[in-house]
């Protein structure tokens, strides 16, 4: 009955907790992963510490290869499959009870996550503050991209109250449309800050006229060949302040995937091909330059893939970065860091890549902080002390992201189980 015993152990495992009565211990959960010698001896020594620590023994457990050892070692013979299909143990088969004993860890995971955002209404964690001087000598404060980025994950992945969402974009809202420092003139309104606001809008759809100039300046200020800058400068009704700061012009692929998103998003009516011939531009410069320059690269491709399964004239990146994913995951599950297996996880599920998203799920529940938020990742360049670059990055956002994965995730173990 090794199959009854193994079946014991991941129950004991994965399983609800007991109340009371011995915890079972994973012997032959442990041989199957008996390749890792040195994890798998910290493993068991979490388990048998006074306060039980399952989790690192689960975190072993997750990896892809000891998920299909397990499952060879459960075809049993006919027989005994007939004998079992009778007993309660019949509904601890390995894919059934994997499946719901991390959905379970998944569904508390997202909670904890909504809730540790929730908690603090203005999000003041995920602001953006500079007060080292020059051309921050008064303190100029980022809020609209950076809980922008929080809500619409809250909002994707159950709901958010509206009314926070209209707050934010009328109170971040100046004539122009949304620049990054709020109303301070001193840098221009951004594509990637107009894509934002109109991917918010279908959480809050009163604010669509207030966009209509935002839309403008990105029709403006968009280049003959197709390509949206990421500075818009033109047709403002509110120009730059002469003495203004000279931004450093980033050419990146991931702000114009996001402009387009919104647009996309917010289903704006433009003119016939006018999507498409920035798609094509932005297609031609992926493929010659890269140019992801703004975002770490698994999260401004994030951005491509989601635009790539809606236009046509993106297959063969969407193709080259799939094969790259797949190609790149680690043997715990993930991809090197919460962040960057977010950002992964999503575009293989965005992708409909042949992937078990189990593994990367539990490594991230297993790397979430008591207080359901993750630790902080760079996200994007911003202007550090003294003029040194500087990488933006909050537990909050990246907390977002590992929300908006372990969401997709959620859905895509629950669509395979129904």
């Amino acid at each position: 009955m090794r199959a009854v015993t193994l079946c014991a152990e991941i129950e004991a495992l994965w399983g609800p907790p007991a109340d009371d009565g011995p915890v079972v211990e994973p012997h032959q959960l442990s041989h199957l992963a008996r390749p890792d010698e040195q994890a798998l001896r910290l493993a068991w020594a979490a388990f048998c510490s006074p306060t039980r620590d399952l989790v690192p023994l689960r975190r072993l457990l997750a990896e892809t290869d000891a998920l299909a050892r397990i499952r060879t070692a459960l075809v049993w013979p006919e027989q005994t499959e007939r004998q079992l299909k009778a007993a309660p143990i019949w509904r601890l088969t390995p894919d059934r009870l994997t499946t719901a004993a991390i959905q379970r860890d998944l569904d508390r995971s997202i909670a904890m996550a909504r809730a540790g955002l929730l908690a603090d209404p203005a999000l003041h964690e995920a602001w953006e503050v500079q007060r080292w001087g020059a051309w921050c000598a008064e303190a100029r404060t980022a809020r609209f991209f950076p809980v922008g980025l929080c809500l619409l994950a809250l909002a994707r992945t159950g709901g958010v109250a509206e009314e926070r969402v209209r707050g934010l974009m009328a109170s971040e809202r100046c004539e122009d449309g949304y620049r990054y420092y709020g109303k301070w003139r001193g840098i221009p309104p951004d594509a990637d800050d107009a894509g934002l606001a109109l991917q918010l809008l279908p959480f809050c759809p009163d604010q669509r006229d207030a966009l209509q100039h935002t839309v403008d300046l990105l029709r403006q200020n968009r280049h003959g060949d197709g390509w949206l800058p990421t500075w818009l400068e033109q047709g403002l009704r509110e120009p730059t302040l002469p003495d203004a700061p000279t931004w450093l012009v980033r050419r990146c692929a991931a702000v114009n995937a996001r402009a387009l998103l919104g647009l996309l998003d917010a289903e704006w009516p433009l003119p016939e091909g006018w999507i498409q011939h920035s798609v094509n531009r932005l297609a031609q410069v992926l493929e010659t330059e890269g140019a992801i320059d703004a975002y770490p690269r698994d999260y401004g491709e994030l951005l491509v893939a989601r635009l790539g399964t809606r236009v046509s004239g993106l297959e063969d990146f969407c193709v080259a970065l799939g094969r790259r994913v797949l190609a790149t995951r680690e043997k715990d599950g993930g991809w090197g860091s919460p962040h960057a297996t977010a950002c992964r996880l999503m575009t293989a599920d965005i992708l409909g890549l042949d992937m078990d998203p189990r593994p990367a799920a539990l490594y991230l529940c297993t790397r979430q902080e008591p207080d359901g938020l993750w630790p902080r990742e760079a996200l994007y360049h911003c202007p550090g002390r003294d003029h040194r670059q500087h990488d933006y990055a909050t537990r909050s956002v990246t907390s977002a992201l590992c929300l908006e994965a372990l969401s997709s995730a959620s859905t895509a173990l629950s669509a395979s189980a129904g």
